[in-house]
């Protein structure tokens, strides 16, 4: 089970472009224990279309810091949980209306990919990875700067590091040179906020 706060800051002057950042700490628990995952995305986004109805599209793009949990299977009693850390780029589109005066509905998808590997559990390189994420958010506007938010959100990444060779030994490990340890992981989440404006 995966769960986190997030939190994020938006600066939306009166124009086409708006900038922000959002901080993501979470924790996966794997049944065997659990470890604290970060996610940080620096994010700008441009209006590209106003449609009728007060409906306006939005391109989306950005930088992000992703961290994935693994659990590192050394034994039958041995179950050390790990994660894989990269950075790059992300793409993506938000449509965002009004359903009623104090009602309104955002559609956002985006695929990003980790160009850049930062760390992993072995200390040896990173491949290049992708995710993608979609949400459907309700927003309920309690008061002029205060919004609650309803939602879900489905999403995957997926990953891979090199393989620490066998070098002998008592040491646990099976790996030849060349070999890889490949990560997946997706699911539907469900998602709750506040959003409140200054």
């Amino acid at each position: 089970m995966i769960s986190g706060v997030e939190l994020g800051l938006e600066f939306r002057p009166r124009g086409l472009w708006d900038i922000g950042a959002t901080i993501n700490l979470g924790s996966i628990d794997f049944g065997l224990g659990t470890t604290s995952l970060l996610n940080v995305d620096l994010v700008v986004r441009r209006r590209i279309e106003a449609l009728s109805g007060n409906s306006q599209v939005y391109a989306i793009g950005g930088i992000s810091y992703a961290e994935t949990g693994e659990i590192i299977g050394l034994s039958r009693q041995n179950f050390p949980i790990g994660k894989v850390s990269s950075v790059g780029p992300f793409l993506g589109l938000k449509r965002a209306g009004e359903l009623t005066d104090r009602l309104g509905l955002e559609l956002s998808g985006r695929v990003g990919l980790g160009i850049l590997g930062v760390s992993a559990p072995n200390g040896m390189g990173v491949s290049p990875s992708i995710s993608y994420r979609a949400e459907a958010l309700l927003l309920y506007r309690v008061r002029e700067n205060l919004q609650a938010l309803l939602g879900f959100n489905y999403g995957g990444t997926s990953t891979s590091y090199k393989a620490r060779p066998y070098t002998g030994g008592t040491e646990q490990n099976f790996a030849k040179p060349g070999d890889v340890n490949e990560i997946s992981a997706g699911g539907l989440g469900v998602s709750l906020g506040v959003g409140w404006g200054f």
